[in-house]
């Protein structure tokens, strides 16, 4: 159960990492096509009053803001990693050793309760990299 929490979350994560990134492409290439047009501008190839090309750089200035927004918007709101700081992470650790250490737990306890306990503590070391210097 929490491998497949951790699969839907990675998952998650990915797929919003791309669509930032390919955001930010957008919004790169566009801006290239607006520096190319200012060029042709400031060289007079090209006269600023024609309004097809008054047309396209609106176009183009719209174009790249609404990819700007939607990017900044993107990584507000995109998904947060787990705020749990190594101090807490220590103290699980702790408990967990305690109790897989306790009387309770080596004899009456089923070897299913110790190997989700375990699978658990495996889940929380790979979602919380952590310097190990802080521990």
């Amino acid at each position: 159960m929490l491998s497949a929490f951790r699969d839907r979350r990675l998952k998650a994560q990915a797929s919003e990492h791309a669509r930032i990134i390919n955001l930010q492409q957008d919004a790169s290439n566009t801006q290239a096509a607006l520096d190319q047009l200012y060029a042709l501008i400031e060289k007079q190839f090209v006269s600023d009053d024609e309004p097809t090309l008054q047309e396209r750089l609106r176009k183009l200035s719209e174009r790249r803001d609404f990819a700007v927004l939607a990017r900044d918007r993107a990584i507000a709101t995109s998904v947060a990693p787990f705020d749990i700081d190594p101090a807490t992470i220590k103290v699980m650790t702790q408990d967990l050793g305690e109790k897989l250490g306790s009387a309770r737990w080596s004899t009456g306890s089923s070897f299913r309760k110790r190997k989700s306990t375990l699978s658990a503590a495996n889940f929380c070391s790979e979602m919380v990299p952590w310097p190990a210097s802080n521990l």
